[in-house]
């Protein structure tokens, strides 16, 4: 048996109606369109890629070949592409081939089936792609600032399940203490959360842990961006001047000192 082409498979979850299987989901090696395969077919032979894309019709051997590279091949609104059949019990089940079996969607010629039997499909599983953009505080607007607890952290692929001891949000110090928020609501984008005790005001770590709302067995992933805690500050008291009328019908301007002096004698 000659060498055996890996190409990638995924596994999506919730997509065979079935608890506990997942559906693959190829990625083809590359996908090669009519003009792609009659500059190949034009360099292997040395005519014309016009005179080729007349000979596409005689083009089984060709196809067959690149089926069995793992590749796609696309012919205007039909593309010809490995697929897998059978379901897949784990998130990091390999493929088996006495439980799968490796096809060709779009049964065009008789033997497409057989052209993928060289190939060996690869579960690669990549990791959860999430994305933490910021995080505001929801008093001030401010970005990466705490200041009454409230916050919302904006990204791609959040989706917290505040349901699982191992997913949230964090503030850590350098010390390695940690402090849990309440997480409101979360949606892919946006993570409402509030920390209803807040840590000292500081510098920290904010940790968010998610599955992007994937299940339980999907592999989480961290991520982290350092923010500021800081109390809300009540504005400072702005002091005026007082006018002072006496019994004879004289008056005097106090200065705002002398009349916060006053005010102080008078409590």
């Amino acid at each position: 048996m000659g060498e055996r082409i890996q190409f990638s498979l995924t596994l999506i979850s919730g997509q065979l109606g079935r608890s506990g299987a997942y559906q693959a989901q190829v990625t083809p090696n590359e996908t090669k369109h009519a003009a792609d395969m009659a500059n190949d077919l034009a360099a292997a032979k040395r005519t014309t890629p016009a005179d080729e894309i007349r000979e596409l019709a005689y083009l089984e051997d060709y196809v067959l070949r690149e089926l069995g590279r793992g590749n796609a091949l696309a012919f205007g609104g039909l593309t010809l592409s490995p697929t897998i059949l059978g379901s897949f019990e784990t998130l990091d089940a390999p493929f088996e081939p006495a439980r799968h079996e490796l096809v060709v969607s779009g049964r065009v010629f008789g033997e497409v089936r057989a052209a993928a039997r060289g190939l060996e499909p690869v579960n690669v599983n990549a990791p959860l792609k999430a994305v933490l953009y910021g995080v505001m505080d929801a008093a001030t607007k401010e970005s990466d600032l705490v200041t009454d607890g409230t916050c919302y952290l904006q990204g791609r692929g959040l989706a917290v399940d505040a349901e699982r001891p191992d997913e949230g949000v964090w503030l850590l110090d350098d010390a390695g203490r940690s402090w849990r928020a309440k997480v409101n609501a979360s949606d892919s984008q946006t993570v409402d959360c509030v920390f209803e005790t807040p840590p000292p005001d500081g510098a920290y770590t904010l940790r968010l842990v998610t599955r992007g709302g994937g299940r339980a067995d999907f592999a989480p992933v961290t991520l982290e961006r350092r923010v500021t805690v800081r109390k809300v500050r009540p504005p400072p008291v702005q002091l005026e001047s007082v006018l002072l009328t006496f019994s004879d019908g004289s008056t005097r301007v106090l200065t705002p000192e002398e009349a916060e002096q006053l005010r102080n004698r008078q409590q």
